[in-house]
């Protein structure tokens, strides 16, 4: 028998290099990534994942959910954890064969004093 390493199938982003790990796609503060997305994923842990092809990475590229970049993707929850319906939602859902550009302008602090990722999308189409 022979143990093989899998891959994930893509390269994992990275919002700012302080939160990158070997291998990942940083995405700097105040830059976006501007990508297609290729399949969204339910997650347990980030709600939702998105491979995304991008001109900027060769092969594909894994963007972990977070609760600002759900709820800009139009996949918020409710404080229970709970997905909010579509017609709830401040944003029209991002589905496969959009391309969107997802901003990241750098780290703000939360109510519980945390910080948390300030990204905004804008999609095209």
């Amino acid at each position: 028998m022979v143990f093989e390493k899998q891959n994930s199938g893509g390269t994992f982003v990275a919002w700012g290099k302080a939160n990158a790990k070997d291998g990942s796609f940083i995405v700097e503060e105040k830059k976006f990534l501007e990508a297609v997305v290729n399949d969204i994923k339910e997650s347990d842990t980030y709600g939702r994942i998105l491979e995304v092809t991008s001109k900027e990475h060769d092969g594909p590229l894994i963007v972990t959910g977070t609760t600002m970049l759900l709820r800009e993707l139009g996949y918020g929850r409710d404080k229970e954890g709970t997905e909010l319906p579509e017609k709830d939602q401040d944003s029209k859902r991002v589905v496969i064969g959009d391309v969107v550009r997802i901003h990241f302008d750098g780290m703000i602090p939360t109510k519980h004093g945390k910080e948390a990722y300030n990204l905004w999308v804008e999609v095209d189409r």
